[in-house]
């Protein structure tokens, strides 16, 4: 059976911990406010992300099926805000906030980082063990690396809302209304 998980992500609003906002409510497992990274994993499971990204449905997510996926996603271009086809510092920072995480993606030294640096850098990132395959915990953990801007190892709700929509949540889901909020459905199998 096919069920939704709605995400409603306020435009403008600062809510720091998830006891304010109940949106990630069913995710906050311990309920102390925070998302934790087991917390994640499992809610990444929920969701289906990696499931989705496994195409050839060996248990493994293979460089090519992430580039595939992020590119479903549209993903390259939500990160390059500029759109003129790299991504710049400022641009790298707005997606995973500390620079030594992506500081090896310039692989070529020119200062700008292409989809190609990029996907190969994040699947790196990704890879904990360097076996070539990203495993569902290697790639949930990877998406939580990146959501964790403040590098503090918990997800408040701003860094879910802005990773969410920097990443698995496509465009065509957002639905703003006169309020300003915008509504993102998730599916979840």
């Amino acid at each position: 059976m096919r069920t939704l998980l709605t995400v409603a992500i306020a435009v403008g609003v600062a809510t720091p911990a998830l006891a304010q906002d109940d949106r990630y409510h069913d995710w906050d497992l311990d309920q102390n406010g925070r998302i934790e990274r087991h917390e994640f994993d499992r809610a990444a499971e929920r969701l289906g992300w990696f499931a989705d990204a496994d195409v050839d449905k060996d248990g493994y997510v293979h460089r090519a099926e992430l580039i595939r996926t992020l590119d479903a996603h549209d993903v390259f271009e939500r990160w390059d805000t500029d759109s003129d086809h790299f991504l710049e510092v400022g641009e790298l920072t707005n997606v995973a906030g500390d620079p030594a995480y992506y500081e090896t993606w310039d692989t070529n030294d020119t200062g700008l980082v292409t989809r190609t640096e990029a996907y190969r850098g994040l699947f790196r990132n990704w890879d904990a063990n360097g076996d070539s395959f990203l495993s569902s915990s290697e790639m949930h953990l990877g998406l939580f690396d990146i959501y964790d801007t403040n590098r503090d190892g918990l997800l408040n709700s701003d860094e879910i809302d802005r990773g969410l929509m920097n990443t698995f949540v496509d465009r065509d889901d957002v639905d703003e209304d006169e309020d300003e909020d915008v509504s993102v459905e998730v599916d979840v199998s």
